[in-house]
């Protein structure tokens, strides 16, 4: 009976141990994240204006708490964000700069890798309000008034894919779209031209705070 209570001791012994290993415990982080966002605006493909967007480059910064469960290996992210969107107009070579305060929240399946490091991709969804915008024109720029033509209020769906690097250091890359059109006109033929927000972002975050 003696052995039995032994081995049976043993075992939990063992089997906490275990659980307690880095690979099987619960991940609670916070990232402070930088980004070079592509941002255009999105227009139909059936949209025959001749009015047409470029891409321009712009900047993200984020903070955001992210979570893994170890033994599903699913998680979330959750975060505020200020992020640069706007396009280049091809017709009048005038570009718009729109700031943009958000936040969103997403979800996350893991996929571990050796050395302890973790690929992870998952989407969600984003809402935000700008609260700076300029266009910038052969060399003056002015603020855009919102309303009729311009909508501060910006919410949509986005999708990543991600390298955690030893719980350290992250890259990879976000794509987001608005639902809404950001940008409401007709062109001089009468014709719709509606953009909506389209952003592809670069992005590098670095773990800041573990929590247990």
């Amino acid at each position: 009976m003696k052995k039995v209570l032994l081995l049976l001791t043993i075992s939990m012994i063992c089997t906490y141990v275990k659980a307690q290993s880095p690979y099987n415990q619960n991940k609670t982080y916070l990232y402070g994240y930088g980004a070079a966002n592509i941002a255009s605006l999105y227009q139909s493909s059936s949209n025959s204006s001749v009015e047409k967007f470029k891409a321009i480059w712009a900047p993200k910064i984020a903070l955001a708490v992210r979570h893994e469960y170890a033994i599903s290996k699913v998680g979330y992210e959750f975060g505020v964000q200020a992020t640069e969107k706007g396009a280049k107009f091809s017709l009048t070579d005038q570009t718009v700069r729109l700031d943009y305060a958000q936040a969103y929240a997403d979800f996350l399946l893991y996929f571990p890798l050796t050395h302890n490091n973790t690929f992870y991709c998952g989407g969600g969804f984003f809402g935000g309000y700008a609260f700076r915008s300029k266009i910038d024109s052969a060399g003056s720029s002015h603020t855009i008034e919102f309303g009729d033509k311009w909508k501060a209020v910006d919410a949509g769906l986005q999708l990543k894919a991600m390298v955690s690097l030893n719980d350290r250091l992250t890259v990879g890359a976000e794509y987001s779209f608005g639902f809404f059109p950001a940008y409401y006109t007709t062109d001089v033929r009468g014709i719709d031209n509606n953009g909506n927000n389209s952003v592809l972002s670069l992005t590098l975050g670095l773990r800041l705070i573990r929590f247990r």
